[in-house]
């Protein structure tokens, strides 16, 4: 249960429609990240979450529910909310006729200034070039631009719609590194995408919005239980196909020619050890990801109409 001081976002029943839609973009939400919380908001384009965190800026009105971000009320003080958060749009917008360092400490100021330290080594890091009209910058050079001005000054909470889009290699890794020590501060995070090996490694929780609603909220650990690790192995003798099944931690074996595949529940290392008292042939071992539920939650027989959906894994 989550300290009530310790909360940072604490929204309830967010529900917003637009006209010509048939369904709600998000429906009944309810959602609670605490002090050094990096969630991982996860569905493919039009699952609703740039419409959840347009409205926990208060950038789109709910139409149902209501909560508040750190203690303030997400649309009585959304003002005073976004002086404390930042946050980058999905969509990046920006004025092509200012210069990059006209324009980053322009919105650098709306927060009250940069912390001049962070801001130094975000440069440093992305190296954008700060003299050069942002009308010449590439995708990626206007998505560092927007992803410092979201993280150069002091703030308590980061909204990120999509930060890694648009970013080579090198410079994920540089972001996703700055996310890593943010949390380790005790920063709080938002992070959407529809990469799940993008964000994997830096969340705390996860959860996955399909059609507006969110399927599940769990600690990222929590969700890795639930998945299945894999060993494939083929052997130099014929086997004990009873031996095999009786491997520990080993749900299901199937046999696919000279290969046997074991599903294995959680910690794969009793089973792996077992196996290598056997005369292998071969052996390759895949550890199940996140990916893995988000292909087996976005199968269409999950949901045939498109409109159902549980609320736990």
């Amino acid at each position: 249960m989550a300290n009530e001081n310790d909360l940072v976002i604490d929204v309830w029943g967010l529900t917003k429609r637009y006209r010509g839609l048939d369904r709600p973009a998000v429906r009944d939400l309810t959602l609670r990240l605490r002090r050094g919380d990096v969630f991982g908001f996860v569905g493919p384009n039009g699952a609703g979450k740039t419409t959840t965190i347009k409205m926990l800026l208060n950038l789109a009105v709910p139409d149902a529910g209501g909560g508040s971000i750190l203690g303030l009320d997400i649309v009585r003080d959304s003002v005073a909310i976004r002086r404390r958060v930042g946050f980058m749009s999905g969509e990046v917008r920006l004025w092509n006729a200012m210069r990059g360092g006209e324009l980053l400490r322009f919105l650098l100021s709306l927060h009250g200034g940069a912390d001049e330290g962070l801001l130094e080594e975000l440069n440093n890091r992305f190296r954008v070039p700060l003299d050069r009209k942002v009308k010449t910058y590439s995708s990626g050079q206007k998505q560092m631009l927007a992803l410092t001005a979201a993280m150069a000054h002091p703030s308590e909470l980061l909204l990120l719609d999509e930060p890694a889009k648009g970013l080579d290699p090198s410079k994920k890794a540089q972001f996703f590194e700055l996310i890593e020590r943010y949390r380790d501060g005790g920063g709080t995070a938002l992070i959407s995408s529809h990469v799940l090996s993008e964000i994997e490694a830096v969340c705390t929780r996860v959860g996955f919005i399909r059609r507006g609603l969110l399927l599940g909220d769990e600690e990222i650990e929590a969700v890795r239980g639930h998945l299945e690790n894999v060993i494939i192995a083929s052997f130099s003798e014929e086997p004990d196909e009873e031996r095999l099944r009786g491997l520990p931690g080993v749900g299901e074996v199937r046999r696919h020619g000279v290969e046997f595949v074991f599903h294995v529940d959680g910690d794969a290392r009793d089973a792996l050890r077992a196996l290598a008292d056997l005369p292998l042939a071969s052996l390759r071992y895949r550890s199940a990801s996140l990916d893995d539920l988000y292909a087996e939650l976005y199968m269409p027989e999950l949901d045939p109409e498109g409109e159902g959906g549980s609320s736990t894994w």
